[in-house]
């Protein structure tokens, strides 16, 4: 699958790295829309 993704990074008191990403598919692999959403990653 091929998308974009825009990410903002937040440097936590712990030291570790949380990013929050807001992502959109840009090609149709399956039957549907073009979805888009948005994910939380965060070091452990």
């Amino acid at each position: 699958m091929t998308g974009i993704c825009n990410s903002t990074s937040k440097l936590l008191e712990n030291g570790k790295i949380r990013l929050y990403e807001k992502w959109q598919r840009t090609r149709e692999n399956y039957v549907g829309d073009n979805p888009k959403g948005n994910s939380i990653l965060e070091e452990i």
